[in-house]
């Protein structure tokens, strides 16, 4: 396992998940799939390096964005949009990555041009302009959603950071059930908010961290509709995504996040799968 046995697995899977014996074609081929992300993630943290930079010395003034336009996470959803890296992260290996590659012409080289190719692909597209950019705002962020996992899984809170954005229609629609217009798009998690999720959803519903996490990211997808109770006076304005399978008793839930205006953006109330009975119902068979 090498430089992987510190790491915790992306995607909820554990250590076990990589441990096939690298003398095995599906060894060689999860090797060989890792290896390559790793190579592309250091490349998006060398192209993106003075921006990130940049983005942590304004950090005081009040600019917190975990992936400015420009900076490595930024060039890394480039690539994995154009199908380069799988979602998969092992944040020590890539920072070892983006130290090595300005050092290794040619692998920087190679990496930079599949970027460019990869670039290339997505031009027509219309997710390289301003138009395309908007249009990718209003989901949770990987680094967020990483978080949000770790944090429930610990156990505790890791304090207050972004754990996404919402996209213009979003915002509107929840301006008009009473956020106030100064709010920006920016989506706040908190250590109130963990708690509150791992008090009731946790303890009580008995529903997985993972579950937590699945029904937080699919509240904040595009699709989702800003939504409040018109039966619930108290209840706060609300991303709702209707419809959904629950994988485990084939019912229908809506997916929903509750939001509260802070400061110029907006943060988590809770999030709660609307329509779903707590896992101590047990699931048809």
């Amino acid at each position: 396992m090498g430089i992987f046995d510190s790491l915790d697995m992306p995607g909820g899977r554990t250590k076990a998940d990589l441990e096939t014996p690298l003398n095995t074609p599906e060894g060689r081929a999860r090797a060989g799939r890792a290896a390559l992300d790793v190579a592309n993630r250091g490349a998006a943290g060398v192209l993106g390096g003075p921006v990130d930079l940049a983005a942590l010395a304004l950090k005081p003034l009040g600019y917190d964005h975990p992936a400015p336009i420009g900076g490595s996470e930024w060039v890394g959803n480039l690539m994995q949009q154009a199908g380069m890296v799988s979602p998969d992260r092992y944040p020590l290996p890539e920072l070892l990555a983006s130290v090595a590659l300005p050092f290794a012409a040619p692998v920087g080289a190679k990496a930079v041009g599949a970027l460019a190719s990869g670039v290339s692909a997505l031009k027509g597209t219309g997710l390289l302009g301003p138009a395309g950019l908007e249009a990718q705002r209003g989901a949770i962020y990987l680094g967020g959603k990483t978080r949000l996992l770790t944090d429930l899984k610990a156990g505790k809170g890791s304090g207050t950071y972004q754990l996404g954005d919402v996209t213009e229609g979003q915002l509107k629609g929840l301006q008009r059930l009473g956020v106030p217009k100064t709010a920006g798009r920016e989506v706040m998690m908190n250590d109130e908010a963990l708690k509150h999720l791992m008090d009731r959803r946790m303890a009580i519903d008995q529903f997985s961290p993972e579950e937590i996490v699945r029904f937080a990211e699919q509240a904040m997808q595009p699709r989702a509709k800003a939504w409040i109770d018109p039966a619930g006076r108290a209840h706060k304005p609300s991303l709702q995504n209707e419809g959904l399978l629950d994988p485990v008793t084939g019912r229908r839930y809506d997916a929903q996040m509750p939001l509260a205006e802070k400061g110029a953006g907006l943060e988590v109330v809770t999030v709660v799968p609307r329509g779903l009975p707590s896992r101590k119902t047990k699931a048809p068979e």
